[in-house]
């Protein structure tokens, strides 16, 4: 998976998430993929862990996804992270979009 900077929570879920792959079974993991190195530790992970790596890539214009961080926002479901229209924005500026040579399967969802 990826994310920024590894705490033992998140080596916990890796852990499992190898044990789960080695069982044959797949696994999503809903980390931040925003930069190019960040995927390309996330496809290292899998492919050590012996699976392939897929990325689903949510590519909705900006005003698209603060619409949405404020209907999760009014709605507080209990399994999402609340994202307010100011972080948004902020990712917009760090996000690198992923292209074909990273060596991912890339999923584009619109």
């Amino acid at each position: 998976g990826c994310g920024g900077g590894v705490g033992p929570g998140r080596e916990l879920v890796g852990d499992v998430a190898g044990d789960v792959i080695a069982a044959g079974s797949g696994v999503v993991l809903d980390w931040n993929c925003w930069s190019r190195e960040r995927r390309a530790e996330a496809r290292e992970r899998a492919l050590v862990a012996g699976a392939p790596a897929q990325l689903h890539w949510l590519d909705v214009p900006v005003e698209t996804a603060v619409q949405r961080a404020r209907q999760r926002l009014a709605d507080q479901p209990i399994d999402a992270h609340a994202i307010d229209e100011v972080s948004v924005r902020h990712f917009v500026t760090i996000f690198e979009p992923p292209d074909g040579d990273e060596g991912l399967m890339i999923v584009r969802h619109t």
